[in-house]
């Protein structure tokens, strides 16, 4: 009898993994797409505000709506920010169908396909397909919802799914009702958020409080100036990091903290949403001290440089430089200010700022902070650069951001970035 025990129990630790190997393939079922524009960034923009409408802490119903085009030009800049994930949506009819691919190691990859139908109750799925194999439709809802339980914990994987009612589907766009709570919402979207904190093991609020706090006070008491160069903020916040390096988070995790109070200091208080609440309750309605400085003698790029630094810092390159672009090719669409590539370079420059003291040593740290002497050390020439370009403009320039026009300039700017004095050396 413990023999068939121990057997049932392997059984259920190791099926899922024996089934989850199973059903992985040696191709992708969604082909690469890279090329986005203008257009794709004002669909995508307008698909992210119908999710976090569904998200405002109110009572009743919230209608969301998306077309095949949003659907697919979201998609696209989601390959953009992670390009080991691929996904593809298209509507027949009354059917959704939609394709996902995961990149693994070894060149190995996890398709998933699903079609969704419409339904007055619930997520109806009709076909589900997980790699290799075709799993029964009414299973699919069930496993995702028990999924979400965990993850989200208190039921609330049920509660999202129940939410979703009378879904619609029709030339060429899905229509849904969502109906929650005032006190569902709030649960919901602060489980998901905390979800994502600790998958991605951030820094803790506490941790990036602390930074944030010295950072203020070094402002009030005038060790940091509030106008002029961003320079001494980004050496004050490493030098603390170098400083608390003793502690048992280490360097890289103390640089991360610095990096994202930064981001919320230096960039946009907004910025707190990915870590938390870390601005204290009675200082959040003053003005930073830090809004007064510069970068190239322009406040929005040291909004560039130190947001990117901390998107970085809280996630990886790829998606730091993905929505960076994006807000970009937004600026080269109607009623913006046009695509530049100073913004660009602002943003790569604050990638490479994180990505280099992320990875240092407190002694190489240390070293390198003593070779800045202005933002000259950590920030390229950007005169030159072709900016505020519309749509038409950037398209007939440089054609799209998968473009070898459009790679050359970045590969331009990413050498400029890569010699100056604080990578190179010098």
């Amino acid at each position: 009898m413990k023999r068939l025990l121990y057997l049932l129990l392997i059984g259920i630790i190791l099926g899922p993994i024996i089934f989850v190997a199973a059903a992985i393939e040696t191709r992708p079922l969604v082909p690469l797409e890279t090329a986005v524009s203008a257009d794709d960034a004002q669909r995508a923009r307008a698909l992210f505000r119908e999710f976090r409408a569904l998200t405002e802490v109110v009572d009743g119903s919230r209608e969301f709506k998306a077309s095949e085009s949003d659907l697919q030009s979201t998609m696209r800049f989601a390959t953009r920010a992670v390009p080991s994930a691929r996904g593809h949506a298209e509507i027949f009819g009354d059917t959704v169908s939609i394709a996902a691919s995961l990149g693994l190691p070894a060149n190995l990859w996890l398709n998933i396909s699903a079609d969704v139908g419409e339904s007055k109750e619930g997520l109806f799925i009709t076909w589900f397909r997980f790699g290799r194999f075709d799993i029964p439709p009414h299973l699919v809802v069930p496993i995702v919802r028990g999924v979400l339980n965990v993850v989200l914990g208190d039921d609330l994987g049920s509660i999202a799914l129940s939410s979703v009612q009378d879904v619609r589907i029709s030339d060429k766009t899905i229509q849904a009702t969502v109906t929650l709570n005032r006190d569902q919402r709030k649960a919901l979207a602060k489980s998901a958020k905390g979800t994502v904190r600790e998958a991605s093991g951030l820094a803790s609020e506490e941790l990036v409080r602390i930074y944030w706090m010295a950072l203020h006070d070094a402002t009030k008491s005038k060790l940091l100036p509030v106008s002029g160069s961003l320079t001494d903020y980004p050496v004050f916040a490493m030098r603390l990091a170098i400083d608390r390096a003793g502690s048992a988070n280490g360097f890289e995790k103390e640089a991360e903290a610095a990096l994202l109070a930064l981001a919320i200091y230096c960039g946009h208080p907004k910025f707190q949403q990915l870590v938390g609440d870390v601005v204290p309750e009675n200082l959040r309605k003053q003005k930073s001290g830090c809004t007064g400085t510069t970068l190239a003698e322009r406040g929005d790029l040291r909004q560039h440089f130190t947001v990117s630094a901390g998107l970085h810092a809280a996630s990886n390159a790829g998606t730091a430089f993905a929505i960076g672009e994006y807000k970009e090719l937004l600026d080269a669409g109607k009623g913006g200010s046009g695509f530049s590539f100073d913004d660009i370079a602002a943003d790569l420059s604050g990638i490479h700022f994180a990505e280099y003291f992320l990875n240092a040593s407190p002694t190489t740290a240390e070293n390198t902070l003593l070779r800045i002497h202005g933002e000259d050390a950590f920030f390229p020439t950007i005169t030159d650069l072709p900016s505020f370009m519309s749509e038409q403009e950037f398209v007939e320039r440089f054609g799209a951001v998968d473009s070898d026009a459009y790679k050359s300039m970045l590969s331009q700017i990413q050498n400029r970035i890569d010699r100056l004095p604080i990578y190179s050396g010098s």
